[in-house]
């Protein structure tokens, strides 16, 4: 289970399974569906998901790099199942470049 703290606000709140589950529900598109299952699944902060390259991303292995925001080092991770299909739709067929493109239509 995982807790946020609010600046100014001592009580925790509690994000509860069901309720990552309804937000994993509601996106449609490949893209959108990505970015929210590398944070909920993967444990991936904003930075971390927008600064993902498609380079950094082994779907054969299994195994992903992820920048660290502070020390920027790459560190391997594993790989889940469902972010490397999502993955595979969303690069499209590039090979390298940033993972999440602002608009899907975009270079």
């Amino acid at each position: 289970m995982k807790t946020q703290q609010i600046q100014g606000n001592s009580q925790p709140i509690i994000i509860h399974r069901k309720d990552v589950e309804e937000l994993l529900a509601y996106p449609k598109k490949p893209r959108n569906q990505l970015i929210l299952e590398l944070a909920a699944y993967m444990g991936l902060r904003t930075g971390e998901i927008v600064e993902a390259r498609i380079e950094w991303f082994d779907l054969e292995k299994g195994k992903c790099l992820v920048m660290d925001s502070k020390k920027r080092e790459l560190h391997p991770i594993p790989l889940n199942y469902k972010i490397a299909q999502l993955a595979t739709q969303v690069m499209e067929g590039r090979k390298s470049g940033l993972l999440i493109r602002r608009f899907e239509g975009s270079r």
